[in-house]
């Protein structure tokens, strides 16, 4: 559907993020590969912090793939989406305090990669 029509989806975005909170996982994990799909650089930020509010209130599997959807969007096309680079440290951090087994080392990876090639980020390490 985001390759076909993706203004029509676009267009949709509110309804899309309220399917996050669905009772039915399937309708929960289709709305988030549609929010995959509809990032650019001027709403990857908001698209994050809505995504965040959901990770603290989900749980397991779903919370594990909630974290796996931000970073993928934010580190998508070697970060093309990311304008601000100590936003996403600080994105990167408070996904390191969530509870979990599954992300750590994919937020610890994350974490060393910006370090590494944003130098400008380093004194926020």
């Amino acid at each position: 559907l985001m390759r076909s029509h993706p203004k029509t989806v676009v267009e949709h975005k509110e309804l899309v993020l309220g399917c996050l909170s669905d009772d039915d996982v399937t309708i929960r994990m289709r709305s988030l590969e549609l929010l995959t799909g509809m990032v650019t650089k001027r709403n990857l930020e908001e698209l994050v912090h809505k995504l965040l509010r959901f990770v603290l209130l989900a749980e397991g599997a779903y919370r594990d793939e909630l974290i796996n959807k931000i970073i993928y969007m934010c580190s998508r096309d070697k970060y093309a989406f990311l304008t601000d680079f100590a936003w996403y440290l600080s994105v990167l951090v408070d996904l390191a305090t969530v509870q979990g087994e599954h992300h750590g080392k994919l937020v610890a990876d994350q974490l060393m990669d910006v370090v590494v090639r944003v130098e400008p980020v380093r004194v926020y390490a």
